[in-house]
């Protein structure tokens, strides 16, 4: 079992009191969430608000491990608000959540990130099932520009949804009209 560093300890014990983390089997994701759900979401805010970076392996497992999607979303923007470009990798992981809100959370995270690589963690998104995630990612791609991104772009003009489609020619033809 890995240890935590000793600067993480407070922030894993604030955690930890605020039932983040509680001794029960998993909620399955189509579970409503738990009644103190706002004040579990207040306690991952704070625990961003800190901005320690050791705080991120913490926001990382509940973002991988806790059965409420509410939470695994905050996780995901509390990461990114982090600003370690290097920690987008614990965000990509949710990219194959369950839930679509926590997907849809990681892809707005991936975005606020700042990393070069989020365009190779997006492109990934477009293989989604669920064609509006798909267009979160479309969008997202055209946010971030680039090469990468413009390549993804072009990948998703032969989706199957229409709408995707269009999203991708938006986006794509979005560089044309800023120049303009």
């Amino acid at each position: 079992m890995r240890r935590l560093p000793a600067v993480a300890w407070p922030i894993a014990a604030a955690v930890m009191a605020s039932g983040c983390f509680q001794a029960e089997a998993p909620r399955p994701a189509a579970q409503p969430a738990p009644a103190e759900t706002p004040s579990r979401v207040q306690a991952v805010i704070e625990t961003a608000e800190q901005g320690d970076p050791a705080s991120v392996p913490a926001l990382a497992a509940m973002l991988r491990d806790d059965p409420d999607p509410a939470i695994r979303s905050e996780a995901a923007y509390a990461i990114a608000d982090a600003g370690n470009p290097a920690d987008t990798a614990f965000i990509a992981q949710a990219l194959s959540d369950p839930d679509r809100n926590v997907r849809r959370a990681a892809i707005q995270s991936l975005v606020g990130a700042g990393d070069e690589s989020a365009a190779a963690w997006l492109a990934l998104a477009l293989n989604d099932a669920d064609p509006r995630i798909r267009m979160d990612a479309v969008e997202a791609l055209g946010e971030v520009g680039g090469a990468a991104a413009r390549s993804a772009l072009q990948q998703a003009l032969n989706d199957g949804d229409a709408d995707v489609r269009a999203m991708a020619v938006e986006m794509l033809d979005e560089p044309e009209r800023r120049r303009r």
